[in-house]
Formats: structure tokens, C-alpha cells, sequence
């Protein structure tokens, strides 16, 4: 089953822009996925156990380099964004 998740990062922290953008650029690094950056959020498209596998080590990866981030998910089973990485 293929799996679309749009994301988006509110980290606690000042400087709020470092922790969004190291959660993007550790996805960036990460295969089998298909990403897209926008202003608000970030779109993640691929299989499901891929997906969520991502998810879940992004978070504690964030956590573990940044601290408390809140991320806010929407899951929607299905393709929804399609194409290249973009940034």
C-alpha cells in the first residue's frame, strides 16, 4: 500500500529554522521515499512501512539533535503527490 503524509514542524526553540530544516534535509537523505518541500509543510510519498518507518526515526532523530519539536501529520492512503524531490 502506498502512503501519503504531509508534515509540518513547530519546533521549541528560537531559532526555529534550523531544526525544520535539518528534519528536511535528514529526509532528503533517506530512500524510497518521494518529497515535497513547500512553505508550510513538507509532503512524503512511498510505501507504507517505508513512510512510516521515515517518520518515526526522523522524529526521534529530531529530537535527539534538536529537542522538543511538535509535528503535526495528515495521513491519506494513496498516491497524492507524485514526481521528483523537490525543494
Amino acid at each position: 500500500m502506498q502512503l501519503t503524509v504531509e508534515i509540518s514542524a513547530y519546533p521549541f526553540n528560537e531559532d526555529y529554522l534550523t531544526p525544520i530544516q535539518g528534519f528536511i534535509d535528514w529526509l532528503v537523505q533517506q530512500p524510497g521515499i518521494y518529497r515535497q518541500t513547500h512553505a508550510t509543510c513538507t509532503i512524503i510519498t512511498g510505501d507504507y512501512a517505508v513512510v512510516m518507518k521515515v517518520l518515526s526515526e526522523g522524529m526521534q532523530h529530531s529530537y535527539n539533535t534538536w529537542g522538543k519539536i511538535v509535528f503535526v501529520a495528515k495521513f491519506l492512503p494513496g498516491v497524492a503527490a507524485l514526481g521528483k524531490n523537490e525543494d
